[in-house]
């Protein structure tokens, strides 16, 4: 994302539970897979060609979470078309974990012949693939991520679809943010897709009711953000708080999909609103046998993975601040959200989830 500096590290997938259950679930759906042979069925032509199947993912992180997709893909490219090449483009922040990725992906060459994996380091809020040269393209749990956070607020970490709590102003401000946001995503995809081909994206939304547990929970996001800004007082920087929230926005289903505004060339064909609920089996274990100690330095652990380099970068705009202190201070939220935090987390994870695939007509 342009001005924002997130990247998720190489332990992301360790942790990355709520996206390794979307991505399932859209290999068991079919939803996918119903969608890419329509679009050989009915653009033969592109499929028939000598150039090669193009698959284009954005917001790929190390690629362990998008493999088992890529795999499915590729498998049923191969079942039409033994002798179709694939050539398979991962698109994420020149940040990324790209070493990661072609170490988790390159399994795929050793067993299909002709595919071939490349690397974009840019962010998706940019043209990364030139116009009319992609059969497919998806996205995993990415477009919730902005360009930037439009201004400062006080009492969370980021804005979701309860706006309401931030004020008039700023609620406005994030809303017009994501909403141009995601116009703009639609729009660059829309120009990189061939004639018939499509985008499959799914991403974390508010659900209907108020979600208990980690995701998008409202005790979550206000009692972390006031346990982040109570580290940075108690270290005399309260005055660079309004670097600290979120480039990120949890939109509602009817956010997502509602259909572009002046733009006829890109279409939704199918979305629908998906409720998870989880429990992962070592962290109830934990909890059960009351090491609650040790489950919450797992969850720590987890969100340095994810969020950990964008309050880096944030705490290194501080210039009064030396190397040491910036450790500390970065170790110190950790360590305060999550005693905050523990009665949360110790409830089963829930998350609602919007799947939609967009076709270029």
């Amino acid at each position: 994302m342009s001005g924002t500096s997130l990247k998720m590290d190489s332990r992301y997938t360790d942790f990355s539970h709520m996206q390794k259950t979307a991505t399932h679930h859209a290999i068991d759906t079919k939803i996918i897979e119903n969608h890419l042979l329509n679009y050989i069925r009915t653009h033969q032509e592109n499929f028939e060609a000598s150039t090669p199947f193009t698959i284009a993912e954005f917001g790929s992180a190390n690629g362990a979470n998008s493999l088992a997709v890529l795999r499915h893909v590729i498998q049923l490219v191969k079942s039409k078309n033994p002798h179709k090449c694939v050539a398979i483009f991962c698109n994420d922040l020149p940040s990324a974990h790209f070493n990661g990725l072609f170490e988790n992906l390159n399994v795929l060459k050793q067993e299909f012949s002709d595919v071939y994996i490349h690397g974009i380091g840019e962010s998706f809020y940019s043209q990364v693939m030139p116009t009319n040269s992609v059969d497919m393209a998806f996205s995993f749990s990415t477009i919730h991520w902005l360009q930037q956070a439009p201004c400062f607020i006080n009492s969370i970490f980021f804005s979701g679809n309860d706006n309401g709590k931030l004020g008039q102003e700023a609620g406005e401000t994030w809303r017009k943010q994501g909403e141009e946001d995601w116009r703009l995503f639609l729009t660059l995809r829309q120009r990189e897709l061939k004639q018939g081909g499509f985008l499959y994206a799914s991403t974390i939304q508010f659900g209907e009711s108020p979600t208990e547990g980690l995701i998008g929970d409202e005790t979550t996001n206000q009692n972390g953000m006031s346990a982040l800004v109570r580290v940075l007082e108690r270290h005399e920087c309260e005055e660079y708080k309004a670097n600290f929230n979120l480039p990120m926005i949890i939109r509602s289903h009817e956010d997502y999909v509602q259909p572009l505004k002046g733009e006829n060339s890109i279409s939704l064909r199918e979305d629908h609103y998906l409720d998870f609920k989880f429990k992962i089996e070592q962290f109830t274990q934990m909890i059960e046998s009351g090491n609650v100690d040790k489950f919450l330095d797992i969850m720590k652990e987890g969100n340095k993975a994810v969020t950990g380099s964008f309050y880096k970068a944030q705490l290194e705009k501080i210039p009064k601040l030396s190397h040491e202190e910036r450790d500390q201070i970065w170790n110190d939220i950790y360590e305060e959200m999550y005693q905050t935090l523990t009665p949360v987390f110790q409830k089963d994870q829930g998350f609602s989830y919007c799947e939609m695939v967009f076709s270029k007509h």
